[in-house]
């Protein structure tokens, strides 16, 4: 994984967002590793403000090297 990017996030006429990421871990050199970037929010909404932070984990599941194919499992994990 090369990057990534909070691209389409956008506050409302109620809210404000702030957000941020990182490629946390950028390789998965084996079946079963996995590579992962954590996203941080915040968040200023008329009554409060917080912080979310959601954490992408891509997860390789096979790897056929001859026909080029690679399959990956991919989950979030969400923290407020």
């Amino acid at each position: 994984m090369r990057y990534s990017d909070v691209a389409g996030t956008k506050g409302t006429f109620w809210s404000d967002v702030d957000a941020s990421c990182e490629v946390s871990d950028s390789k998965a050199e084996k079946v079963g590793y996995d590579m992962n970037a954590v996203g941080t929010y915040k968040l200023n909404v008329n009554l409060s403000n917080g912080y979310i932070v959601l954490t992408s984990y891509l997860q390789l599941t096979s790897l056929n090297k001859t026909s080029k194919v690679a399959r990956v499992y991919q989950r979030y994990t969400y923290r407020d």
